[in-house]
C-alpha cells in the first residue's frame, strides 16, 4: 500500500519578469519551497522533505512562522531535495540562519519512509530538472515540478524563461515535460507561484492556446495528451474540477 503525504508550501515562490518582457520591480525573484511528510506522523526529521530549498531573506522568515504554527522548526526538517541545478533552486539559507544538516533525499537510494515519493526527469528547461509526485492525505497525484512549470501565467502563456536562450529542442522537450505534469497530476506545484489545481478550465485553455506555443508544430503529442487528460476529468463530476481542492545534452541556464 502506498504511503500518503501531508504537504504545505514553507516559501511562496515568485516571478518579477512577466511572458511579455515586463519587470514588476516590487517583486522579489524566489522560488517555491515544499514541506512534505507523512501524513499519518507528525513532522521530524526522519519523515520530512524540503524540496528546493534556496530561501530569501524575507522567504526565511515567512518560512519559520509557517513551521512555528505547526510546532516544528528547521530543526526537525531532514532531507532535502533540489529539482534542478540553477542557483536560485539549490540550498541557500540566510547568514542570520542557524545552520542546519539536511540530508539529502536521493530517489534511488531512498529511505524507506519515501519510498511512495517518485521523481521523474522532465527536461527542457534545464537537463537534469526533476518533479517529484505523490498522493497526499486527500487523496490526490501531487506534482512538485520545479520549473518545468514555471507559474500559473507562464503556463497559460507557453511562455518558456526566454532569458535563458534556448533553442528548438531544449522548447520542445519543456512542452512535452508540462504535459506530462498536467496529465497526470491533480495539483501542480510550480517553480515560481502557488499551487495549481489541474481543471477542465485549465487544460481547455492550454488546448485552444498550444497553436500559439513556439514550435507547437514540432510536438503534435502535446495536444495529444492535453486531449487526453481533459477526456479523463470531463468523465468526472464537473463541479470537482471547479476550482483549487488542496489544503494541496543541452546548454546550462542562466537561473
Amino acid at each position: 500500500m502506498s504511503e500518503r503525504f501531508a504537504w504545505t508550501i514553507l516559501q511562496k515562490g515568485q516571478l518579477p519578469l512577466r511572458p511579455d518582457g515586463s519587470v514588476r520591480q516590487a517583486v522579489e525573484h524566489r522560488c517555491t519551497t515544499t514541506l512534505v511528510w507523512l501524513a499519518d506522523r507528525a513532522p521530524d526529521a526522519d519523515n520530512t522533505l524540503m524540496v528546493d530549498p534556496c530561501f530569501t531573506d524575507e522567504g526565511y522568515s515567512l518560512a519559520e512562522q509557517a513551521l512555528d504554527r505547526r510546532g516544528v522548526s528547521f530543526d526537525d526538517i531532514g532531507h532535502i531535495f533540489v529539482t534542478h541545478l540553477h542557483a536560485d533552486h539549490m540550498l541557500h539559507l540566510p547568514t542570520t540562519a542557524r545552520s542546519a544538516l539536511f540530508r539529502p533525499f536521493r530517489p534511488n537510494t531512498r529511505p524507506h519512509v519515501f519510498a511512495s515519493i517518485e521523481a521523474q526527469v522532465c527536461p527542457g528547461h534545464h537537463p537534469s530538472q526533476h518533479a517529484l509526485h505523490f498522493e497526499d492525505d486527500a487523496g490526490q497525484r501531487v506534482w512538485i515540478a520545479g520549473d518545468a512549470v514555471l507559474s500559473d501565467e507562464w503556463l497559460r502563456e507557453w511562455a518558456y524563461f526566454w532569458p535563458n536562450g534556448y533553442g528548438p529542442q531544449q522548447i520542445v522537450e519543456h512542452w512535452r515535460s508540462l504535459a506530462r505534469i498536467v496529465s497526470e497530476a491533480d495539483v501542480i506545484v510550480p517553480g515560481h507561484d502557488d499551487p495549481l489545481p489541474v481543471t477542465i478550465e485549465l487544460v481547455s485553455h492550454l488546448i485552444d492556446t498550444f497553436p500559439k506555443a513556439a514550435y507547437s508544430a514540432h510536438c503534435p503529442d502535446v495536444a495529444q495528451a492535453l486531449r487526453a487528460r481533459l477526456t479523463c476529468l470531463e468523465k468526472q463530476d464537473p463541479p470537482s474540477n471547479a476550482g483549487p481542492r488542496y489544503g494541496s545534452p543541452l546548454q546550462m541556464s542562466l537561473y
